[in-house]
C-alpha cells in the first residue's frame, strides 16, 4: 500500500514537472489546450469502448484461460482511455501509446504476459479484489 501511495505522489510531481517545462516551450495556454483535447480523445475513446472489455477480461481471468486478441486489445484501449483523461503530460503519452493501433502491440504484449503471471499465480482478479 505503501508502494502504491509513493508510485502516485512520485508520478504527480513528475506530471506537474512535465507541464512547466513544455508550458515553458510551448506556452501555458497551448499546453492547457493540448491536455483539454487529449482529454476529449480519452472521453470519446472510454465511451466507444465502455468498460465491457475489462469485465470480458476479468471473465477469461476467472475462468484461468488466455484472452482473445480481440478482448486484450479493447481492454488496453480502454485503460489507454483513463490514462488520456488524466491531465498530464506523460500521461498523455502513455495513452496515445496504448491507443494507437500501430504501437498497441507493445501494451498488448504487456498485458498478455500480466495476464498470464495472474493466471500462473491463481489469482482471479485483474487488479483490485472485488
Amino acid at each position: 500500500m505503501a508502494g502504491t501511495i509513493l508510485g502516485f505522489i512520485i508520478l504527480a510531481c513528475v506530471e506537474i514537472g512535465s507541464l512547466f517545462i513544455t508550458a515553458k516551450y510551448i506556452s501555458a495556454t497551448n499546453t492547457i489546450s493540448i491536455v483539454m483535447f487529449t482529454m476529449l480523445v480519452g472521453i470519446i475513446l472510454g465511451r466507444s469502448y465502455h468498460e465491457d472489455w475489462l469485465e470480458k477480461m476479468q471473465w477469461h481471468l476467472r475462468s484461468r484461460e488466455q484472452a482473445p486478441e480481440e478482448v486484450i486489445d479493447g481492454a488496453v484501449v480502454v485503460i489507454g482511455s483513463k490514462f488520456l483523461i488524466t491531465p498530464g503530460i506523460v500521461t498523455d503519452v502513455i495513452g496515445l501509446i496504448m491507443t494507437t493501433p500501430k504501437v498497441r502491440s507493445i501494451a498488448r504484449k504487456m498485458a498478455r504476459n500480466f495476464l498470464k503471471k495472474r493466471i500462473d499465480e491463481g489469482k482471479t482478479y485483474f487488479f483490485f479484489k472485488n
